[in-house]
């Protein structure tokens, strides 16, 4: 699977996202596009949630989390949590197709699943 490419035709079937990251399990950015994110921003924010998520539950691998979502007055967050610890997130500006990037979003997270070894 191109990773690479995968998020790249997210972000152009999603004009509205600010940023898209695969994170491994140590809350380090493994690929990530950004076109309304500064390079710092991506970085902080996929650091943030992994440290949110670890703290909050002992064992991602528990089906317990299935998913953070956030949506603020101007913006929409949706975390996702794969296999072995590694998680993929999107922050997309509040919009309409909110809901169609979510579920295109689990979508993607078992093509996703089905690569990491």
């Amino acid at each position: 699977m191109d990773f690479h490419g995968t998020l790249e035709e997210t972000i152009e079937k999603f004009p509205d996202i600010r940023g898209i990251i695969f994170i491994d399990p140590d809350g380090e950015s493994i690929i990530h596009y950004h076109p309304g994110m500064s390079e710092y921003e991506v970085r902080l924010t996929g650091a943030k949630i992994a440290v949110l998520v670890q703290s909050n539950l002992k064992d991602l691998n528990s089906n317990k989390l299935k998913a953070i979502e956030c949506e603020t007055s101007s913006h929409y967050s949706f975390f996702l949590p794969l296999k072995l610890h590694y998680s993929i997130m999107v922050v997309s500006k509040k919009s309409y197709t909110n809901q169609r990037l979510r579920e295109y979003i689990i979508g993607l997270s078992h093509a996703f699943n089905e690569e990491i070894l």
